[in-house]
């Protein structure tokens, strides 16, 4: 999954570096524990997770 994030988003940045940027400062990173509950049952999901090996 990590590759296929990663080779899109040299696809974006190699098209419009701009677009990139603005992409990059949107995303924050955070870490979560192994069995971190990161969404309640029945609750609007406001964030993209992603799965790191």
């Amino acid at each position: 999954m990590e590759d296929i994030l990663v080779e899109k988003l040299e696809t974006i940045k190699l098209k419009n570096e701009e677009a990139f940027i603005a992409f990059n400062e949107t995303f924050k990173s955070s870490f979560a524990k192994k069995g971190t509950i990161l969404e309640h049952p029945n609750s609007v999901c406001k964030y993209l997770y992603i799965e790191y090996p």
